[in-house]
């Protein structure tokens, strides 16, 4: 009876983790299932009910013992007010977005910190994560925001106000000028303003038309166009011209008093920054002002050439100096992975026949084969597999393959008119291994070639089922087979191969239930348990249970 016990526990620890992670990351449909999975408010930990807002449980604590307002809780290590601030579950219901309000000022008026914060992980290390920042930035709660910011909370705090103009949180902005933010304020932690961090936006990312009217709120309440940045010491007009091809954006910046003949630590004006992009809007605006007369060196002609895709010129120029290419540095380089990431595959294919290494990398340390897979786009994966750029390097902040990225984007992040299923079958045909599996076996092959689509555990655990029944088409029959091995062996210990990291209980749970609800699920199967193996019956009662909520939801669906 004492092993099931702790084995109970285990779980029902692990349960409070899932529900955790999605209320804490902006998941919350699937975070109101969990929680309805945990059982009784009152007996789960201080953390659960900061996320939930359960506002007389804290009061209950916080009157037992004053110091717990202080003390850091869970496995995250976090004061109860930043669980409170990062929960997203104000946008479940009411009553919870009241509870989360309730439970803030009553932990502010005990005595927590409304500077509160946690450090960020990498490839951000370093960065405090403040609870301002949390009901800002983050999770657009407003009201919250407004309890921190009277109860002292610093708006200048490097991420709420870059946030908040990222994605538009009108109320949350207005907030943080009522309460004195400096648009202008060049941050000691990251070198940079909100403005510059929203130049860096590409055209084609899906947030641009909301971080280009982030930009205006910045410029109309005090942000300097002109205030020099990071490393490169660059203005955002810099920033613009070398990733960002929207007129409308150098207009904004121009309009607004950006000094077009500013020169950047390395000497290049604005204008030799688009020139060497191939932006040829902004180059149209450019033209004639200060910085446009600057004298080019060969190397920014040549670069200027291969990226606006001019091959005459580029071909002379190399015929009239062989050991251009070999001069090149990391910065020109990295203008193949920057034209793959645009979809520009003419620019990539004269690059690779001049000589442009395949495995140069770009942003995020990504060669130009993760851009393309991610982006979906089979012209340029085909251009650069073409040219045998390797398939299985992987990149330095995520440790994914190209194929990974493919995978990972066609649920997570899918672009307009891509083809997932075709540049996976394509990276598969070439030899790429898929992570994680059984990689290049003719079974994952030819799943890939019949157009499946492979979502992982980890990108479960990431985005929650709710993203992967959102990739499933509405109003069609389907029919679920379960293998046991998918699962974790905290709940399916009863497998060949048990192996940390599958899914829990609820997510599956979470599954049926979506396809009930999408269309309807004609049936469902559990396989690959081995009874010898089972643990205090862990395996079968978790089976058992998934069946039942099947039964139960086809009943209540009317299926018989």
């Amino acid at each position: 009876m004492g092993q099931l016990n702790d084995t109970v526990d285990m779980t029902n620890a692990e349960a409070v983790g899932e529900f955790l992670t999605a209320a804490l990351n902006n998941m919350p449909q699937d975070a109101l299932e969990l929680l309805s999975g945990l059982g009784v408010s009152d007996s789960l930990p201080p953390e659960v009910w900061a996320a939930t807002g359960n506002s007389a449980a804290l009061a209950d604590l916080v009157a037992a013992d004053p110091a717990a307002v202080a003390r850091k809780y869970g496995s995250r290590g976090w004061d109860l007010v930043l669980y409170s601030a990062f929960s997203c579950l104000h946008m479940a219901s009411e009553t919870h977005a009241t509870g989360l309000a309730d439970s803030v000022q009553l932990l502010l008026e005990a005595g927590a910190n409304p500077n509160a914060y946690f450090l960020s992980s990498p490839p951000w290390e370093g960065a405090r994560q403040t609870a301002l920042y949390g009901a800002t930035g983050y999770s657009n709660n407003p009201a919250l925001a407004r309890l921190l910011l009277e109860a002292g909370a610093d708006p200048n705090d490097d991420e709420s106000l870059y946030h908040s103009a990222e994605y538009m949180y009108t109320e949350c902005l207005e907030l943080l000028h009522e309460h004195g933010v400096d648009a202008a304020r060049l941050s000691p932690h990251w070198n940079n303003t909100p403005l510059y961090f929203l130049a860096g936006y590409k055209e084609q990312d899906s947030n641009v038309e909301t971080s280009i009217k982030g930009m205006r709120w910045l410029l109309d309440h005090g942000a300097d166009p002109n205030t020099l940045c990071g490393d490169e010491q660059e203005t955002a007009l810099h920033a613009a011209a070398r990733i960002n091809r929207r007129k409308d954006l150098a207009r904004l910046l121009l309009d607004a008093g950006a000094d077009p003949g500013i020169r950047r630590k390395d000497g290049r004006t604005a204008y030799t920054l688009a020139l060497r992009a191939g932006n040829s809007g902004f180059l149209e605006l450019l033209k004639g002002l200060p910085g446009s007369d600057i004298e080019l060196s060969d190397m920014d002609r040549f670069i200027g050439a291969c990226a606006a895709g001019d091959a005459v010129l580029a071909r002379e120029m190399v015929a009239a100096d062989p050991e251009l290419i070999d001069r090149l540095v990391d910065e020109d380089r990295q203008l193949l992975p920057e034209a793959a990431d645009e979809g520009r595959s003419q620019s990539v294919a004269l690059m690779l026949e001049l000589g442009f290494p395949a495995d140069a990398t770009g942003r995020f340390g990504a060669t130009a084969l993760h851009l393309a897979a991610f982006r979906g786009d089979k012209d340029t994966v085909d251009v650069l597999l073409k040219a045998d750029a390797p398939l299985e390097i992987r990149d330095p902040d995520f440790d994914a393959t190209p194929l990974g990225w493919c995978t990972w984007a066609s649920v997570s992040n899918p672009a307009p008119g891509a083809d997932y299923p075709g540049v996976a079958r394509m990276l598969a045909e070439a030899g790429a291994g898929l992570e994680g599996r059984a990689s290049g076996t003719p079974e994952v092959e030819d799943a890939l070639a019949y157009g499946a689509q492979i979502i992982t555990a980890d990108e479960v655990h990431d985005r929650g089922m709710g993203a992967v029944l959102d990739r499933i088409p509405d109003g069609e029959p389907y029919y679920l087979t379960i293998d046991a091995d998918g699962l974790d062996p905290a709940v399916m210990p009863a497998v060949g191969a048990p192996s940390p990291g599958g899914l829990w209980f609820h997510q599956v749970r979470r599954l049926i239930h979506g396809l009930v609800a999408k269309g309807r699920l004609a049936g469902l199967d559990v396989v690959e348990i081995t009874p010898g193996r089972d643990v205090n019956a862990i395996s079968s009662i978790t089976a058992g249970r998934l069946i039942l909520n099947y039964i139960g939801a086809a009943g209540r669906a009317g299926y018989v």
